[in-house]
């Protein structure tokens, strides 16, 4: 069979366009490494290499696109990168903190001394970086929303972790050269999965030995508990939260604090909500639904006494719910303790505080340390 020159033409054009197609493919994806098996968390992954690690943190807004991808090793620099990750020396020496939560994390492996700079220090309540702080080993950078670009400068992390904001504003940072460590954890859905984000910290600072073995130290307990719950015979109607500026956000069924009640044996009134976040709700709708229901689940950060009286206070309606009038209100005050910070990485001791309130027929021989029942 005779080819034509025109078809010899269309022949080339087609082989053209499968090698431009196969070009364009290796450069968008990672070349086959291991990939290092996460148990609960969804929005990044890790691949281990001969000598160096990828990890890539997915956008939560979207999660079938890239939010960031790093490339990991002692020498990074000599690695040939076609896939535009940002390059990390590790074990990094110094790193800053915009939330505390990451205080938290680097508290738990034991590199705080490595913190040169925080954000808003009366958010963090760990005494080691207050400590240096006040000793001027840690400098105070401005609020997260605002980063002080001078005093970030000055300290000149390795690392800057940060947690996401829709409107990206660390456009200053970026554009200074100095790395972010994207942190999405309180994005992630699960408690447990929220927790395991102690491995990407590990990644960055060396220590991915000892938050493997710190998760499933956490993981363990959370899980026994959970299976531990789903023994109980009757479930006791809950509902959660009060009213912001007359809105009331309900967690929906797919989120983390619906987890919580989940998984400490509880009939959440909203389970049903197939979403993550929360549902903007009136009074009257909470009402309808909540008005006999057996508990209440609230956080208030308020500094003194909060009990009963200065709920009703607050709206005298809250005295018509059956939990106010039976004094069954499962309570947090985060004035008083660390649940927005040292709580990421304590799901376990949540769910027995809630767990031992709601089901005190199991017998769980455990003290509360965030929830306690209201004061009467």
């Amino acid at each position: 069979m005779k080819i034509t020159f025109l078809g010899r033409r269309y022949i080339l054009l087609f082989a053209a366009v499968l090698l431009f197609a196969g070009c364009h493919s290796n450069q968008s994806k990672p070349k086959q490494g291991r990939e290092v098996s996460l148990r609960y968390a969804k929005l990044f992954r890790i691949w281990e290499y001969d000598g160096y690690k990828i990890a890539e943190v997915r956008n939560p807004w979207d999660t079938t696109q890239l939010l960031k991808r790093y490339i990991l090793a002692a020498n990074p620099n000599s690695l040939t990168d076609s896939l535009k990750s940002v390059a990390i020396s590790v074990p990094v020496q110094t790193l800053a903190c915009v939330f505390s939560t990451h205080v938290c994390l680097a508290n738990r492996l034991n590199v705080v001394n490595r913190i040169t700079a925080v954000s808003e220090l009366k958010y963090i309540n760990n005494k080691a970086i207050r400590a240096q702080v006040a000793a001027g080993k840690t400098l105070e950078m401005g609020p997260s929303h605002s980063i002080n670009m001078d005093i970030l400068l000055k300290v000149n992390p390795n690392v800057l972790f940060v947690s996401p904001f829709k409107d990206n504003k660390y456009g200053a940072v970026e554009a200074s050269g100095i790395p972010l460590a994207i942190d999405c954890s309180y994005m992630e859905e699960h408690p447990l999965a929220r927790a395991e984000w102690l491995k990407f910290m590990a990644l960055f600072v060396g220590k991915e030995a000892e938050a493997n073995t710190i998760f499933d130290t956490i993981a363990h307990r959370y899980e026994r508990l959970a299976a531990i719950s789903r023994t109980v015979a009757v479930k006791a109607t809950v509902f959660s939260g009060k009213p912001f500026k007359e809105i009331w956000y309900m967690p929906s069924g797919q989120s983390y604090a619906a987890r919580f009640m989940s998984d400490a044996g509880l009939s959440y009134l909203w389970a049903d909500v197939k979403e993550s976040g929360s549902q903007p709700l009136d009074f009257e709708s909470v009402y309808a639904k909540a008005a006999k229901a057996d508990l209440w689940l609230m956080h208030e950060n308020y500094q003194g006494k909060f009990n009963y009286a200065r709920l009703a206070e607050e709206n005298p309606c809250f005295a018509d719910f059956a939990a106010f009038k039976k004094h069954r209100i499962i309570f947090c005050n985060t004035y008083d303790n660390d649940y927005y910070e040292e709580g990421l990485l304590e799901p376990d001791v949540i769910l027995a505080d809630i767990l031992s309130l709601a089901h005190p027929e199991l017998k769980l021989n455990h003290t509360p340390k965030y929830y306690h029942w209201m004061e009467q």
